[in-house]
């Protein structure tokens, strides 16, 4: 007996809901980021923290405003907030280059972008590589740790979080 295709998609709908795989109760064992490059440190930044990579916007500079935020910049209409990672961890203003790309957090409101010097390619880890950092006196970065990842080629990478880095005290008071 032939079916009509209403009922031939009611049997496919049936046949593929005992197949389908409940996501919600399945366990993560991958962990996904992004490997960026700021000075000569090479982090890993979670990928749910970006919502987009980008080349720099050219800037509008902000009067009176820290020497690590760039300025402000054009995104689809929208203000970007352009922020010189390696500057405002101290170890001086990102050179402008061809790789040099804009990290857009993954945010409602407002708009921020943290410039690195490279962003090396995308990770994926599992999750029993993860790790401690160990803390270090004036390290710049412990703040906004988040651990490390072991890798087989560059030993332990350390994870930021770009949404600590943004809600930080330093980040939402930059003018003087």
């Amino acid at each position: 007996m032939s079916l009509g295709p209403f009922e031939y998609l009611l049997a496919l709908d049936g046949q593929l809901r005992t197949l389908r795989v409940d996501l919600a109760t399945e366990t993560t064992t991958r962990w996904k980021g992004l490997m960026v490059r700021v000075g000569s440190d090479t982090l890993l930044v979670p990928q749910a923290d970006v919502s987009e990579v980008i080349p720099p916007p050219p800037a509008t500079t902000v009067p009176n405003a820290r020497a690590w935020l760039r300025g402000v910049g054009n995104l689809r209409g929208l203000l970007l907030t352009l922020v010189d990672l390696k500057a405002l961890m101290g170890d001086g203003p990102t050179r402008p280059g061809r790789l040099q790309r804009t990290l857009v957090v993954n945010t409602q409101t407002p708009w921020l972008g943290f410039m690195v010097d490279e962003v090396v390619g995308s990770r994926s880890f599992d999750v029993s590589d993860q790790c401690e950092w160990p803390a270090a006196e004036g390290d710049p970065w412990m703040a906004v740790t988040l651990g490390a990842l072991r890798t087989a080629d560059a030993g332990a990478l350390r994870v930021i979080s770009l949404h600590k880095l943004a809600a930080s005290e330093r980040v939402r008071h930059a003018g003087w």
